[in-house]
């Protein structure tokens, strides 16, 4: 593991996409087209990915399943260049998933699956912070469970001094307090 500018504790999770006439009433069954799996790792790998690509050296946190969606989410980490040494593999979880349905007038609706993040322990961030301690801007977000995501920027604004990002969406049901 090279020395990265820029972490990313978030999320992944593989996007199931299908076009739609419109998008579905409640109890509505429909027919979609063209359903497949898009290149696309959810929140956390997906802005990994995308500064890899621009050539940011980026390391990623995270937590996935022993399965193919998580071996997936890998091989898009290493291929874009980023550092997935801490995309940790856990056999007791699945990787998430979400389902994207979009309609002929190009709106969607998303369901996302659980996040394995929520099996992401304090220790497991602190240990990747602490091996990745160089670096200077985190980034997390609400694609993992919120409560996780506020303590991994509190740890790395407090104990590693990184300048930290947050993308609060998606917005958790009920009070944050």
């Amino acid at each position: 593991m090279g020395k990265v500018d820029v972490i990313v504790l978030n999320s992944h999770g593989v996007g199931q996409v299908c076009h739609v006439k419109r998008l579905p009433r409640r109890g509505e069954t429909l027919a979609a087209k063209n359903w497949r799996v898009e290149e696309d790792g959810g929140k956390g790998v997906t802005v990994s990915v995308a500064l890899g690509r621009l050539g940011i050296s980026t390391g990623y946190i995270g937590k996935v399943g022993c399965d193919p969606w998580g071996e997936m989410g890998k091989k898009w980490l290493e291929e874009s260049g980023v550092d997935a040494t801490f995309m940790i593999f856990d056999e007791d979880v699945a990787t998430g998933t979400g389902l994207i349905m979009i309609d002929e007038e190009g709106y969607n609706t998303i369901v996302d699956g659980d996040s394995a993040c929520e099996f992401l322990t304090e220790e497991e961030i602190h240990s990747a912070m602490e091996a990745m301690r160089d670096a200077k801007i985190f980034i997390t977000g609400f694609g993992m469970p919120w409560r996780k995501a506020l303590d991994g920027a509190k740890m790395a604004k407090e104990e590693f001094g990184l300048t930290t990002f947050c993308n609060v969406s998606p917005l958790p049901d009920g009070p944050m307090g």
